[in-house]
């Protein structure tokens, strides 16, 4: 949406809760791309804070977002989607949250963050509180929910915005660069699935009209993942797909910790364990 941080002027106000959460401007539809401001437009979120808002979409569900804000002036936004059943663990106060999963971009959340992005980490919208599966990840409700988390960082905030999926998350990131290209301004995907065992797509994110992507895009895997549905040959399959996007960055990495979890967990080569720090930084550079 032509969106770049040295047009904005910094209002730095903190909004408490009540100012931010559900109702009111919260419900708010995805806009045109454009590239006229009629007004300078201004920051409304206090650098540094983190809080939860629940965001209803167009189609009236609700999705608890976790928003962190850098403490410099942020240079991009990304929507985070995490992989699994798409569920996000949370304690603390929605003033403070605690982010309690282990899922990679949840689990490095704060670290985008620290590398100046403004994060807005998406849980599980409320007609799905038990979590969501490939046929929600795919589909047009998907993409409506995400544009309208995206609607309400524009209306706060003049950045690039991206998409960010990890996993099973591929594919909402996936899903929302295609139908909400032009809306969003960035693709980005970790250990994306390019084989999984059953589903409606056969080889995955290959199967997703990524040809119609032409938002700068990134895709990140690991040469040691293991896990079936995710293998390291994705990342280059993934980016060869990429036909009209405007810039492809594509990185495997390598080494880490021995693993903690099974192959397609966390805590493994699939989730980048040991290399979080490298991985976060890399992704973040190329967000930027």
């Amino acid at each position: 949406m032509n969106r770049t941080s040295g047009d904005i002027f910094v209002m730095l106000m903190g909004l408490g809760l009540s100012t931010l959460s559900c109702g009111g401007d919260a419900e708010i539809s995805p806009v045109a791309p454009s590239s006229i401001n009629s007004s300078p437009p201004t920051l409304q979120i206090e650098l540094g804070s983190r809080f939860v808002v629940d965001i209803v979409s167009s189609r009236g569900a609700t999705l608890p977002v976790v928003i962190i804000a850098p403490s410099v002036f942020p240079r991009a936004a990304v929507v985070l989607l995490e992989g699994d059943d798409g569920t996000v663990a949370l304690g603390g106060a929605s003033e403070n949250p605690q982010i309690q999963s282990e899922g990679f971009l949840a689990r490095n959340a704060d670290a985008f963050a620290a590398q100046g992005l403004l994060v807005a980490l998406v849980g599980v919208p409320s007609d799905r509180a038990s979590g969501i599966d490939i046929s929600y990840r795919i589909s047009s409700q998907q993409s409506e929910d995400v544009a309208a988390v995206v609607a309400w960082i524009d209306a706060r905030a003049s950045l690039p915005v991206w998409v960010l999926g990890m996993s099973l998350g591929s594919y909402s990131a996936a899903n929302a660069a295609v139908r909400l290209n032009g809306v969003v301004d960035g693709f980005a995907v970790c250990s994306a699935s390019t084989a999984p065992v059953g589903g409606p797509l056969p080889t995955g994110l290959l199967d997703m009209n990524l040809g119609q992507i032409t938002i700068p895009s990134l895709v990140v895997g690991h040469q040691d993942d293991t896990c079936p549905g995710t293998p390291p040959s994705g990342v280059a399959a993934i980016a060869e797909a990429l036909t009209s996007s405007r810039s492809v960055t594509q990185k495997l990495f390598t080494g880490g910790s021995p693993p903690m979890s099974q192959s397609c967990g966390p805590r493994a080569a699939h989730g980048y364990f040991g290399i979080d720090n490298e991985v976060v930084a890399f992704m973040a550079t190329a967000m930027r």
